[in-house]
């Protein structure tokens, strides 16, 4: 992106692929994400976690707050304006994800699916051996 965006934006998408396209491009711009803990809790971008759709989600928002990029899933109402207020009045969360991201990328935890990719290539290549 080439230009400041401000203000708050949603994006909604019939379309799966649509949607995840605009994510990636998207999240670069974006101070924080608002997401149910899905396939989302592993991008590196601070995250504010709303209640899960799917019992197996829970494990993204714990994910996201063990490795301190996002926050502990809010279930209700009350627990989501706290910690939408939390983020938006004091800057020391913020700071805290974003640090947190960039040590989590040193450490490659984000890199899971580049590692994918290279191994599938490396069994493609011996496969045709």
């Amino acid at each position: 992106l080439e230009s400041d965006v401000k203000g708050v934006h949603v994006f909604l998408h019939d379309s799966f692929f649509a949607a995840v396209y605009a994510t990636n491009i998207l999240m670069r711009a974006a101070d924080i994400m608002i997401t149910k803990p899905s396939e989302l809790a592993f991008y590196p971008v601070p995250k504010l976690f709303i209640q899960r759709v799917g019992k197996h989600e829970a494990w993204g928002a714990i994910h996201g707050s063990e490795i301190g990029d996002g926050t502990l899933e809010t279930s209700s109402d009350a627990s989501l304006r706290q910690a939408l207020r939390l983020l938006i009045e004091d800057d020391d969360l913020i700071k805290l994800y974003c640090g947190n991201i960039l040590r989590n990328k040193a450490a490659g935890f984000y890199d899971g699916a580049y590692h994918a990719v290279q191994y599938a290539l490396e069994r493609a290549k011996a496969f045709k051996r």
